[in-house]
């Protein structure tokens, strides 16, 4: 029986990918995904005996404890300052203030907040990225973040064909399938620290865990007991709840140049552009250009990737002459077309002899690319408040602390809040739909 399940759910999945790379309508692609997805969850919930809610499998165990708990014994301290500056990070200079006043630890926190968020600025080649930077220094990846998606609602609203400002992540449709790994790598990241505070808080953990959207790992867990987590003291569960998020950024600290340097190497083992395709009537289409050749070089300077290319072409501009230096050592001369394009489709060559090595980098070049980038993603919604988030609990006990314990008062605040950022949400998703 059991076998007969595997090859099942092996059906399934290859349903799955052949139908998200299909030419389908949409909304058939939507039934026949949602569809798979559904019935390989039931079969993973019957072969794992686990919950099931409706293609949502929610596999529980005490996965991890005994990492959590040698962590929790012997880095306590450093576990503990790397969860305050995590505050500060999350929440800005103004929160961290709040908490730790004209202390060295404020001073030290102040210095990481500028370090970090200008020196993102002063990496990035965009003018929109200074304002934000100060945006993140007085309110840390929290404001960044909110500010971010209700900038981009608004443009959505009044200037057409503005792009959506959060894409649903699916491995293999709406990202490639190597993200697969670094959505495993960052869930257990961020539960493990969690379950990390809560053995150095010393509160009872009760289970961890993963949760799977059908076949796709989609998150885990880390099940605490919630009656003791409740009477817990304040800057405790400050730690706890932060704990994940944090993780998950100094994930992207960590990660950063590693990804630079298998970009880096990945770019050595390529030695030209290879033309995949022609477009008819183009320049291309005119001279000996022909499907396969590898340009090496344009108007005398050599290319070995592809971005180098693409910049000599954008200087050129409408009309430019261009001269294209063959790997075959024949050299082809043209102009561009008014809109400075070739009209060609083009990728990396890799040597054949380079072949293997290209592949196994490309491979880590692009899991350890989405793990930053939706280690970060996820550090940052995680602390806005959107009812199931870390950062909706921390903000509803900050709310509680201001109103005097008016646990009332705080609910309908945050969910308030809540509610606002859903709406900002819901409109950077509208160009989905078009």
């Amino acid at each position: 029986m059991k076998l007969l399940e595997l090859t099942g759910l092996l059906a399934l999945i290859a349903l799955f990918f052949y139908t998200a790379f299909s030419t389908l309508p949409n909304i058939a692609k939507i039934i026949v995904i949602a569809a798979s997805l559904f019935a390989s969850g039931a079969i993973i919930a019957r072969l794992t005996a686990s919950s099931n809610y409706y293609g949502l499998v929610i596999v529980k165990g005490k996965y991890g404890f005994s990492l959590m708990k040698m962590i929790a014994q012997r880095y306590s301290r450093i576990v503990n300052n790397l969860a305050d500056l995590g505050l500060s990070i999350g929440f800005g200079a103004f929160y961290s203030y709040a908490l730790f006043k004209a202390t060295p630890k404020f001073a030290v926190h102040l210095l990481a907040l500028i370090l970090i968020f200008a020196g993102a600025a002063l990496a990035s080649t965009s003018s929109s990225q200074a304002p934000l930077a100060v945006v993140g220094v007085l309110f840390g990846l929290a404001g960044m973040g909110l500010v971010s998606i209700a900038l981009n609602a608004f443009a959505i609203l009044t200037v057409p064909s503005t792009p959506a400002g959060v894409l649903p992540v699916v491995p293999g449709v709406t990202v490639p399938w190597e993200a697969i790994f670094a959505i495993i790598l960052i869930a257990v990241i961020h539960e493990t620290s969690h379950g990390v505070l809560f053995y150095i808080e010393k509160l009872k953990v009760k289970n961890s865990g993963a949760l799977l959207l059908g076949f796709l790992p989609i998150g885990a867990f880390v099940e605490p007991d919630e009656k003791q987590f409740s009477k817990h003291n304040l800057h405790g569960r400050r730690r706890i709840l932060v704990a994940g998020s944090a993780s998950n950024f100094y994930t992207v600290l960590v990660l950063l140049p590693f990804f630079l340097l298998v970009g880096a190497f990945t770019a050595s083992l390529t030695s030209g552009v290879s033309i995949t395709s022609i477009t008819p009537n183009s320049p291309a289409s005119l001279t000996t250009l022909s499907t396969g050749d590898v340009v090496t070089g344009i108007n005398g300077v050599s290319i070995t990737s592809v971005q180098p290319l693409v910049d000599a072409l954008k200087k050129l501009g409408s009309g430019g002459a261009v001269s294209l230096s063959l790997l075959s050592g024949k050299t082809v001369d043209l102009k561009l077309d008014g809109q400075g394009k070739l009209g060609v489709q083009i990728a990396p060559y890799v040597a054949p002899l380079n072949s293997l090595q290209y592949s196994v980098s490309t491979f880590f070049e692009e899991v350890l690319k989405w793990a930053v980038l939706l280690s970060l993603a996820l550090a940052t919604i995680n602390l806005l408040p959107l009812f199931v988030t870390d950062g909706h609990h921390l903000i509803r006990d900050e709310f509680k602390q201001l109103f005097k314990q008016n646990e009332k008062l705080a609910n309908l605040t945050t969910n308030a809040l809540a509610g606002f950022i859903l709406l900002l949400i819901i409109i950077n998703t509208l160009p989905l739909f078009k």
